[in-house]
């Protein structure tokens, strides 16, 4: 069970990133399966990565100084 727990942890890290929230289904794009796609799959990381208890903020850049 814990090598089934690092592969979830290490794709939650390859698939959420910073610029995942509720606004990027708001981009005028002309690629909107593409962007929907993405979009869901960066929200379903980030379940994903609360369910295991993972920092999210730490992978969003929380920490840093923008």
């Amino acid at each position: 069970m814990p090598d089934v727990i690092e592969q979830l942890e290490n794709w939650v890290k390859g698939r959420y990133e910073k610029e995942c929230n509720r606004k990027c289904l708001n981009d005028d794009s002309l690629d909107s399966f593409g962007k929907g796609y993405k979009c869901a799959t960066c929200m379903a990381a980030f379940e994903i990565g609360k369910i295991l208890g993972m920092d999210m903020s730490v992978l969003r850049g929380d920490n840093e100084y923008s």
